[in-house]
């Protein structure tokens, strides 16, 4: 952060040694937090759709504090789709995203992740394997 210091006025990083789930928790009950925060890629606010947003609501998921946050996130929205969000983490862990790995692993054992995924990673398990098997089958000169 010292490229962006002024003369008067250093700027300090923090938090380098903590996951973005630590981070997470550790702002919950931050009132300023739960009015201001602004995690997203694509708009001025809060799309609740992109990369960033998804990892950060489903973290709020996660610790039970959506409604906190109602000011900054469509919660309506994504508790409409839910479960599309969970499917998009279980998505991230099989392509090893190393950003979404702490918020993976502190949902999975998570009755209600478990119960939306059911059925779906039967069938990403499936597709994978079939895929291979078509590959395998298939002649070199037609892949």
């Amino acid at each position: 952060m010292q490229c962006f210091s002024i003369p008067g006025l250093t700027l300090y990083s923090d938090g380098g040694n903590k996951t973005r789930l630590e981070k997470t928790k550790e702002i919950l009950n931050f009132t300023p937090a739960q009015k201001y925060l602004y995690v997203c890629l694509k708009k001025s606010n809060n799309c609740s759709v992109c990369s960033k947003c998804k990892r950060t609501l489903v973290t709020l998921d996660l610790f039970q504090c959506l409604d906190d946050f109602s000011d900054v996130f469509d919660i309506d929205y994504y508790k409409k789709h839910r479960n599309q969000y969970y499917r998009w983490l279980y998505l991230q862990h099989l392509k090893k995203d190393d950003l979404n790995e702490p918020v993976y692993f502190a949902f999975k054992n998570e009755k209600r992740f478990k119960k939306a995924l059911f059925g779906f990673s039967l069938f990403i398990y499936l597709k994978f394997k079939l895929k291979k098997l078509i590959i395998y089958l298939l002649p070199e000169k037609c892949q």
